[in-house]
């Protein structure tokens, strides 16, 4: 047996836990982060094939926090492995795992940070952008990357522990960094909770102001905002709980350090590829238009009924356009046609124009005349039956017949 496994009981003993609790901590946080990065897979992978114009900056930042989970994921499957084959001798591995825990807890730091930014932004824009409000933010945001940044950089030193006599420099050392990991478990869900409630309550507030399609989708909004920041917060709150109740590193806060990074990242990718709901409801008929990689064909229903809707706003259109022509019509036609005596009229104009064209070409140089028998049908039409009739024996009748004329006055009857 090592003679730094004798020291095991102490150590422990410090850090208020046992052996099997560390190696279940370690277990359960890292099956958790496993899944987490699954989601988040899945999330990167929605967000470059559906916001493929989105900004460099932003593919960049996306790329980078992915890459980050993965890296962290594989992070925390070599501690845990190395913890289980050291469980005999952990005062040997203590200061190896700590500094494997301490930059996960690194790792933590930025996704917080950058999660604290990216919702903060969105808040101050709903206020106005008052500035007492967003130094307000600031403040918080850099008190809490503060504690996080010094509760890393400190336990990278821990004292050393190799005989009894180092124990009351172990526990001032755990002391100190207890105040600085309970100070930071403190003001991260103070900062969680005042963004999200704020945005929350704005937004509420100015859906009392909208009308129905409108509150459609600032429900939807409200409800976004609340599942992609409520979580971190309960989280951060449970380390604490974690924090007091068994102290710092021993129990299960592990499991919630290991996760909450990954979670922070995974509330950002949701929130970017959550536009893609939204737009659905602010342009509910061309969806397969705005969004081209949309997954309309695993969906056929969905298909079936944005080309119904589509075929009925288009049919509405077409007849309220009809109806406004006819009415149109009705007030600049003031000598109305019966629908039977206009369709005889056509007719009979095309059946003129046909001799007529037939007399020409079979060599007579004078077209058929009309005689005063081809306007018995068009009494009263015109308001002047005599000019009509009169008009029969005429030479220039023959160039343009009554027949002609009707057909020469369409705009009339559309």
């Amino acid at each position: 047996m090592p003679a730094t496994a004798m020291l095991d009981p102490l150590l422990l003993g410090a850090m208020h836990t046992d052996m099997d609790t560390i190696i279940k901590a370690a277990v359960v946080g890292l099956a958790a982060e496993g899944l987490i990065l699954g989601c988040v897979l899945v999330q990167t992978s929605n967000y470059f094939r559906l916001f493929p114009t989105d900004p460099r900056a932003y593919k960049v930042l996306v790329t980078l926090g992915t890459l980050m989970c993965l890296a962290q994921f594989i992070l925390s499957t070599v501690a845990s492995l190395k913890l289980v084959e050291n469980a005999s001798d952990f005062t040997g591995y203590w200061m190896t795992d700590l500094k494997f825990h301490m930059v996960i807890t690194l790792f933590l730091c930025f996704f917080r940070a950058t999660a604290a930014v990216y919702f903060s932004r969105r808040m101050w824009g709903l206020t106005g952008k008052r500035i007492y409000i967003l130094v307000g933010l600031v403040v918080l945001i850099l008190v809490t990357t503060a504690f996080g940044i010094t509760t890393t950089v400190y336990g990278f030193h821990p004292p050393e522990f190799t005989s009894i006599t180092h124990g009351p420099r172990l526990l001032q050392w755990f002391s100190k960094i207890g105040k600085f990991a309970k100070a930071w478990a403190i003001t991260c869900p103070i900062l969680d909770v005042v963004i999200c409630l704020t945005t929350v309550i704005l937004l509420l507030r100015s859906k009392s102001t909208l009308g129905g399609s409108e509150k459609t989708l600032m429900k939807k909004v409200v409800i976004l905002t609340t599942e992609t920041m409520l979580p971190p917060a309960i989280m951060s709150i449970g380390i604490l709980l974690f924090f007091e109740i068994n102290g710092i590193f021993g129990s299960y806060d592990r499991s919630l350090v290991w996760i909450i990074g990954p979670t922070y990242y995974l509330t950002i990718l949701h929130s970017l590829v959550a536009r893609q709901q939204l737009a659905a409801i602010i342009y509910p008929i061309s969806m397969d238009n705005i969004l081209p990689n949309r997954h309309a064909s695993s969906n056929p229903d969905l298909s079936r009924n944005n080309s119904t809707r589509r075929l009925n706003t288009s049919t509405q259109s077409f007849t309220q356009g009809q109806l406004e022509m006819g009415q149109m019509a009705d007030l600049s036609y003031d000598n109305r046609m019966s629908d039977h005596t206009f369709g005889k009229a056509q007719s009979d104009a095309r059946q003129w124009q046909h001799e007529r064209r037939t007399s020409w070409y079979e060599g007579s140089q004078t077209p058929a005349k009309a005689t005063s028998s081809d306007f018995d049908d068009w009494k009263g039409i015109s308001g002047s039956e005599k000019s009509w009739k009169e008009s029969a024996g005429d030479t220039s009748v023959e160039d343009s017949p009554p027949f002609a004329r009707v057909q020469q006055r369409p705009y009339r009857y559309v």
